[in-house]
């Protein structure tokens, strides 16, 4: 049996940019964000611009947008108030939304960084098990959790809390 050893040399190979030259490190950043935002620019930034510069296009009788530019698509879609309130109705849940995991979420990202490595660890599997396991066995479970009748869980909680007198027909 052969054993193969690397002189002391090769061992350890560093990459080290000298501090004297922050040119060098602003290019090293720059390269290393490139990748993510040519990712964004691809799928998310172009996607955006093309539906926005469709909407000032007019649509022809073969489907084809082009000439001339108009703005009768938004007029039309904030003339109508179905629309303006779908709108607004989606802008408030999304902000909500936004909010409500911000203020979740921070505590939870304070203890896994700065709490002891076992409570960060049981922190990190319970925030990342829902998205291991399939929407099949998450639904049986919400069926478990909310079943109708004094069997469902939180039925089961709450009728013998005395919280409730007969059970909510939660499904």
């Amino acid at each position: 049996m052969t054993t193969l050893s690397l002189p002391s040399r090769l061992r350890r190979i560093e990459l080290r940019i000298p501090s004297s030259l922050p040119l060098t490190r602003s290019i090293a950043g720059i390269a290393l964000v490139l990748p993510a935002v040519c990712f964004m620019c691809a799928f998310f930034l172009v996607p955006a611009l093309s539906l926005i510069v469709d909407g000032f296009l007019t649509q022809s009788d073969r489907g084809t947008l082009g000439a001339p530019v108009t703005l009768a698509h938004f007029e039309h879609f904030f003339g109508t108030v179905l629309y303006s309130h779908v709108l607004m109705n989606t802008l408030r849940i999304s902000l909500e939304t936004a909010a409500l995991a911000a203020i979740l979420g921070y505590p939870v990202a304070l203890v896994m960084v700065h709490g002891h490595p076992l409570v960060s660890r049981i922190v990190t599997i319970v925030t990342i098990a829902p998205l291991i396991v399939s929407v099949v066995v998450r639904t049986y479970g919400w069926q478990l959790i909310l079943a109708n009748g004094p069997l469902g869980l939180l039925n089961y909680v709450l009728l013998s809390l005395g919280i409730i007198r007969t059970p909510l027909r939660l499904m």
